[in-house]
């Protein structure tokens, strides 16, 4: 079965939260979570968003046997 969108961008937030350099930059602590921290529509919400939408629709179009494009 296919990952939903929010599995997706959960792994990856829980992998950039998990970095020691993201923690220094942001002043974050080892127990702060993404959702806790920024908003759904902060910049990097957004882009973790767009993101996860992007390796989704691959995986939905193939459940769904939906053609996908290959360009040469």
């Amino acid at each position: 079965m296919a990952r939903t969108i929010a599995e997706i961008k959960q792994q990856m937030t829980d992998a950039w939260m998990a970095e020691g350099a993201v923690r220094e930059r942001y002043g974050l602590s080892s127990s702060d979570t993404f959702e806790g921290k920024f908003s759904k529509v902060s910049i990097e919400g957004l882009l973790f968003y767009v993101v996860a939408f992007g390796i989704w629709v691959p995986s939905f179009s193939l459940l769904c046997g939906f053609f996908m494009p290959t360009f040469k």
